[in-house]
């Protein structure tokens, strides 16, 4: 088997994360062996095992790489509009579309890989104070209703499809049939009549493509 003598270390890892990254989200963990994964690149197994020690090294850096991806995005629409709610419903179509082609086994799947967990427990915990400041602007901007806990919204919403993986919703329910009937409708709860109408209209316009299609 041939290996790509001319690329970098680097340029090999990024895209063994890459491959990986896509083939686990559409087809589930379990199901994507390293063996598997050094085949469609073209890599032997050693080379493969080099650069990740084993499945669960590589799974959580392709987590890491998401979660990195996702922060530099949100960052680029920040820059866009200073509207709260705008910026949260763009990132909504943005994950919304991604959940199309995400298998339900993907999120069932990677609670199964402990430091993998942690990584996201400590991101979660990292970012809450961000989160709460990011959503009382809201409130200033007339989106959000007053005396809302943020804390608690942003610690209940980013646990709904991890509690959803854990009580066999994902397999019923695909990661977008719970996102818009779980998380979207919660936050909907905790805006005001203007935002309540942002939010109606972006869903009615989400559901108008869905259906032409």
């Amino acid at each position: 088997m041939n290996e790509p003598e001319s690329a970098s270390r680097t340029d090999i890892r990024n895209h063994v994360v890459a491959v990986a990254i896509k083939a686990f989200r559409e087809e589930g963990i379990k199901s994507v062996t390293m063996d598997e994964i050094a085949r469609r690149l073209s890599i032997s197994k050693r080379t493969l095992y080099q650069l990740f020690e084993d499945k669960e090294k590589l799974l959580l850096t392709c987590v890491s790489t998401v979660t990195r991806e996702e922060m530099e995005r949100m960052e680029r629409l920040a820059a866009s509009t200073d509207n709260v709610l705008e910026l949260l419903l763009r990132d909504f179509e943005v994950k919304l579309n991604d959940f199309k082609h995400i298998s339900h086994l993907f999120y069932d799947e990677m609670t199964k890989y402990p430091r993998v967990s942690a990584f996201i427990e400590q991101q979660r915990t990292a970012h809450v104070q961000k989160a709460v400041d990011f959503l009382q602007r809201g409130v200033d901007q007339g989106l959000f209703l007053p005396g809302i806990n943020f804390e608690i919204v942003y610690n209940i919403v980013s646990r709904q499809l991890e509690y959803a993986a854990g009580h066999d919703f994902l397999r019923k329910y695909s990661p977008l049939e719970l996102f818009l009937n779980y998380v979207f409708l919660y936050l909907r709860g905790c805006t005001t009549l203007k935002g309540a109408a942002m939010m109606d209209a972006f869903l009615k316009k989400y559901r108008e493509e869905a259906g032409r299609a």
